[in-house]
């Protein structure tokens, strides 16, 4: 038994220190056990030795003894017993070489931005761009990596993205993506984050940070926002004329009861009111002239000039 041992060790380490049984007899085996003891235990330390240089990939650059980091899990593949369902935590642990060979995951939160193409409920293309924080269930790495494999992320979250994403969209029209954008991104990460857990994958955020239309949908909505300047600023001369009507009509009402009093006043008082407002007129005339230095106040008269001095 221990020579079938130590043959599969040093068979296993590439043929280093092969040794062969010699079916001779007791005088053979007399041998063995004497002279060649140290020639087997010489090929037993040589296929050990191979065994570590050969297999330390498997393993990682610490050899039996993997150090699991902060935020990392490990899973466990024996070549004996497949992935074992136990979970590894951090720290530095034990394996057998060759035997056990870790699988390193980090169960941290990682952004993905996922672009997206789709159309909404009135058939306008809509460009949406979805950022996930995801996370593996550290329960389930072993079934993840079983079933999925290391790279899940790239496996499960574009597809099951796409999909949520079309079937929300398509619920909602161009309109209400931008009046509605809160309802729809809660809808997105409900129905995102029940499908991812059919993965294994915990969604910590999911959020709508890209949402833009086609190149039609935005110059129609550039035209109606110019039509619809173009009417209120319409309707603002419109109204505006309207109240210029309003003021005029106004005034002219006052101007044709201004009129009717003054000719009433003119009835009942004769020219006395004319001659009123035209000295109160004069006197407004001259205190604004007597402020002007450019005024020279002359008498009335022909004979002004010949009076001056000589």
């Amino acid at each position: 038994c221990a020579d079938a041992v130590w043959l599969a060790v040093v068979d296993s380490c590439g043929g280093q220190g092969r040794c062969r049984r010699r079916e001779e007899g007791g005088g053979g085996r007399e041998a063995r056990s004497g002279g060649g003891s140290g020639a087997r235990a010489a090929a037993w330390e040589r296929g050990w030795a191979g065994l570590g240089r050969g297999r330390q990939q498997d393993v990682g650059s610490r050899g039996a003894r993997p150090r699991v980091d902060a935020g990392h899990r490990a899973v466990i593949f024996d070549r004996f017993r497949g992935v074992q369902d136990t979970v590894v935590g951090e720290g530095t642990h034990f394996l057998i070489p060759w035997v056990q060979k870790p699988i390193i995951f980090d169960c941290r939160s990682r952004p993905r931005n996922i672009p997206v193409i789709t159309g909404s409920k009135d058939l306008q293309n809509v460009n949406i761009t979805l950022r996930i924080l995801f996370r593996p269930v550290t329960a389930q790495l072993p079934r993840i990596f079983t079933s999925i494999g290391e790279d899940y992320d790239e496996r499960v979250l574009p597809s099951i993205t796409t999909e949520i994403l079309k079937s929300v969209v398509a619920r909602f029209d161009a309109g209400e993506l931008i009046t509605q954008r809160e309802l729809v991104s809660r809808q997105v990460s409900e129905d995102l984050t029940e499908r991812a857990a059919t993965f294994g994958l915990i969604l910590d955020d999911v959020s709508l940070t890209h949402l833009t239309f086609g190149k039609e949908f935005t110059e129609a909505v550039e035209m109606k926002q110019v039509a619809q300047q173009e009417a209120e600023r319409a309707r603002f001369i419109v109204e505006k004329a309207e109240q210029q009507k309003k003021a005029a009509v106004i005034s002219a009402e006052g101007d044709s009861k201004a009129a009717e009093l003054i000719a009433n006043s003119l009835a009942t008082a004769g020219d006395g009111l004319i001659e009123l407002r035209k000295l109160e007129a004069a006197e407004d005339i001259a205190y604004q002239l007597s402020r002007s230095r450019n005024i020279t106040y002359l008498p009335s008269g022909q004979s002004v000039l010949l009076q001056l001095p000589q």
